[in-house]
């Protein structure tokens, strides 16, 4: 998600099409299935959750047959920290590319401010200047 968010602000023009949608869903189920699969093949394992409602990695075994401290590290890194990597990286090319925007869009919004900024001050101070209920203090709010 966080890339495909980051595909829309850095190239607004440019929208996921359904194909390339399908291509990262489908990335994104081989990646899951990678993630899970091992303990499947012998390589760590799974084991009944509190209350044995549910099956989850089996956290607290270090089995050395299954190799579950080596399978917990690839949950760890592949699992954790590449998603966190990625999320924090497209959240930083968004924020950068808003900021490269709101300063290009500050450069033209001064000009035009610039330009149009006595007649707006004169619309200001000639519409409704001799309502005095604008100068009221207990109407000041509903102004």
């Amino acid at each position: 998600m966080a890339v495909e968010r980051w595909l829309l602000v850095v190239r607004p023009m440019k929208a996921l099409s359904i194909r390339h949608a399908k291509i990262l869903g489908f990335f994104v189920w081989i990646y899951a299935l990678c993630l899970s699969l091992p303990p499947l093949f012998g390589w760590g394992s799974y084991s009944p959750e509190a209350g044995n409602v549910s099956c989850s990695v089996s956290w607290e075994v270090h089995d050395p047959v299954t190799k579950s401290e080596s399978y917990i590290g690839f949950l760890f890194i592949l699992g954790l920290l590449v998603p966190v990597l990625v999320i924090s990286g497209s959240y930083a090319a968004i924020i950068l590319t808003l900021r490269r925007v709101r300063k290009r869009a500050g450069k033209f919004l001064t000009r035009l401010n610039f330009r149009s900024g006595s007649s707006t001050i004169f619309l200001c101070l000639n519409s409704n200047f001799n309502d005095e209920r604008q100068f009221d203090e207990k109407h000041i709010g509903t102004l």
